[in-house]
């Protein structure tokens, strides 16, 4: 399993990347925006360059959220990564809707002519471009579990998506230049625009959805939750354990998980050595779920203490 500061890192060295491309993509997009007078291109570009300030403050929050916990922080920084990514999602969406009502307006007012050839020409750069920076921050969320990197690379997968519809796109109206559609051609783009949107809309709307369950502390995804009760079966099977309760909550990359076991009249008598033991067992088959888990085990034999049912999946 890859160490936390490995992972911290390599996330870091990615999130550079991402700036880097962010940078490049946003003065190319405003660059041919301007010559080819293309919203779509704009779009892109506006696009670009928000995702470079957030990738500045990302940069910052990465930093942060590796620090341990202090005297203000007690369970660390861990939680500033979702509202971060609650941030990103807002900022996306709301880009989207302005987008989709400078379209619609576009429409409305008879289309906008935009020169084709220097457009096809962006569309093929910026593809090419966001293709990698996609591939490359993609690899880098799987092999750090970083969900900085993951929100990222899901901006970069959509900007991809973007480029590549608006190369499509671009490549057919210099096609049909001077034929028969030649006289709808100015509704291509906003139209395209409005495609690009409706494309859009589902990855920020999933961030938004992701990072409010992290925020509010909801409980995390079903997966998670099998893979701790499933260790946690493992371990206590045999230990003659009445019942059991397990709570938990992601937030970021850190699992907090409290688990209480409620013990029957063989542990009557044992000692804290052998309570610490079967705690210690407990940790050690949790932490090859997550290096960031933070667990407390309770062991009581006071029912009071477990509710029947709350262990069930």
């Amino acid at each position: 399993m890859m160490r936390g500061e490995q992972k911290s890192q390599i996330e870091r060295r990615a999130l550079k990347v991402s700036l880097g491309g962010a940078l490049f993509m946003a003065l190319l997009g405003f660059g041919y925006a301007f010559y080819t007078h293309s919203e779509a291109i704009l779009l892109d570009g506006v696009y670009s360059l928000v995702g470079l300030l957030l990738d500045l403050i990302t940069l910052q929050v990465a930093v942060l959220i590796a620090r341990p916990e202090d005297e203000h922080f007690q369970f660390g920084y861990a939680q500033f990564e979702p509202l971060l990514n609650l941030f990103k999602g807002l900022v996306f969406l709301g880009i989207c809707v302005f987008a989709a009502i400078a379209a619609v307006k576009t429409l409305l007012s008879g289309g906008r002519e935009v020169v084709l050839g220097d457009a096809v020409i962006y569309s093929l750069l910026a593809t090419m471009g966001c293709v990698l920076v996609a591939v490359y921050t993609r690899r880098v969320a799987k092999r750090s579990d970083s969900d900085l990197v993951a929100v990222s690379a899901k901006g970069w997968i959509l900007d991809s998506a973007f480029s590549i519809a608006v190369l499509l796109a671009f490549l057919l109206g210099y096609l049909l230049q001077g034929g028969a559609f030649g006289p709808y051609l100015p509704y291509l783009d906003p139209v395209l625009v409005l495609i690009l949107v409706a494309l859009a809309l589902p990855v920020p709307i999933g961030v938004l959805r992701d990072s409010l369950r992290e925020v509010v502390l909801m409980a995390p995804s079903l997966e998670v939750q099998q893979a701790i009760h499933g260790k946690l079966q493992q371990v206590i099977d045999g230990l003659a354990f009445d019942d059991y309760k397990v709570r938990v909550v992601k937030v970021g990359r850190s699992i907090y998980a409290n688990i209480y076991l409620l013990a029957d009249a063989r542990h009557q008598g044992a000692s804290l050595s052998e309570l610490d033991a079967i705690r210690a067992r407990i940790h050690r088959a949790m932490s090859k779920i997550s290096d960031q888990l933070d667990l407390d085990v309770v062991i009581t034999g006071n029912r009071d203490w477990i509710r029947r049912g709350e262990h069930e999946t």
